[in-house]
């Protein structure tokens, strides 16, 4: 069984006149929502053997925060084809995975990651997690997949079961 894991940035600041959209870091809310995401992060089983996260400044300290809040120690990628990836190209970059990596967390952007998450889905998903996916993948969202493949490579759109989808929100309220 492989387990990959999608979360998405949290909520970042847009106040800076002239940044890049690249280098927007997050908004206080987005550093509080890190803690909730950090405590879910770390109760993962299996956690991941790898964390491949785009090189955005918010997606970068989504993780930093969530690693601190957690005390997460994971090997880290940060790799500049996650900025803004499109469902396909989140795919291809899991589907170059090694057969070693049992489970992947991937942190990135929307749409691609919704896209993704909504197109791996397939039969035997969890009805009340598809349910919360389909009305919104907030800033800060996760999404937790199981997949019974012998190989990354051989994940496709609908072959993976949504077994969990959570937010910020309903952790803190929870």
């Amino acid at each position: 069984m492989r387990h990959l894991y999608l979360l998405r940035h949290t909520k970042s600041a847009w106040d800076v006149p002239g940044q890049s959209d690249k280098e927007r870091p997050l908004a206080p809310r987005g550093r509080k929502a890190c803690r909730p995401m950090g405590r879910l992060l770390a109760a993962l089983d299996p956690a991941p053997d790898q964390v491949l996260c785009s090189t955005a400044v918010r997606a970068r300290q989504t993780w930093e925060g969530c690693a601190k809040a957690g005390g997460l120690d994971w090997p880290t990628s940060f790799r500049d084809d996650l900025y803004l990836a499109t469902a396909n190209q989140l795919l291809h970059a899991v589907r170059r995975l090694p057969g070693s990596t049992a489970a992947v967390l991937l942190v990135g952007h929307n749409p691609g990651m919704e896209e993704l998450a909504r197109a791996l889905a397939g039969r035997g998903s969890d009805a009340a997690a598809l349910a919360r996916l389909a009305e919104k993948y907030p800033t800060g969202g996760f999404a937790a997949f199981a997949a019974p493949l012998a190989a990354w490579s051989d994940l496709a759109f609908g072959a993976a079961r949504l077994v969990a989808f959570e937010t910020p929100k309903r952790l803190e309220e929870g």
